[in-house]
């Protein structure tokens, strides 16, 4: 009675596995909620392009940006006659400066309007000083001097 039982079971797995391992073995895929489209289908347009996430570099730069803002709006303001433009360097802690002329008075204008007061307060270590290029040079811009903030906190200022 137990052999009929065992041969019994052995025969009913076997129907089952020939009925329902071939269904697995070709089965083809089934589309789901969010996948692909059929082929021949297309994808919904998008009301606006998804922009890649931010590096960490760019969400420093412009959380830096964005909190400096009130120091270039002071400086146009202020300084607009001899300051033609001003913005972060290639380095976040860089302030480029472009002033409207080349002498000592304007230099040491800014260094004790805008940068003494003010450059590490809102993060800078390092201020470029340019003048505009004359036309016939590839750059548009030459550099004239430059200030360092040392260790101890104090700004130097190094004419080209």
């Amino acid at each position: 009675m137990k052999l009929a039982g065992v041969v019994l079971g052995l025969v009913l797995v076997g129907v089952a596995g020939w009925y329902l391992i071939p269904g697995f073995l070709h089965r083809t895929p089934q589309a789901t909620h969010g996948s692909l489209p059929a082929p021949g289908g297309t994808l919904p347009e998008r009301a606006h392009p998804l922009e890649p996430p931010e590096t960490r570099e760019q969400e420093v730069r412009r959380r830096f940006t964005q909190e400096r803002q009130p120091l270039f709006r002071f400086m146009r303001e202020r300084f607009g006659s001899i300051i033609a433009g001003c913005a972060e360097g290639e380095d976040v802690d860089t302030l480029d400066v472009t002033l409207t002329r080349n002498d000592a008075d304007t230099l040491q204008t800014v260094m004790a309007g805008v940068v003494l007061p003010y450059g590490r307060e809102y993060g800078f270590r390092h201020v470029r000083f340019y003048i505009p290029s004359p036309p016939s040079s590839p750059d548009p811009r030459t550099l004239i001097a430059e200030a360092a903030l040392s260790e101890q906190g104090r700004w130097t200022l190094f004419p080209k």
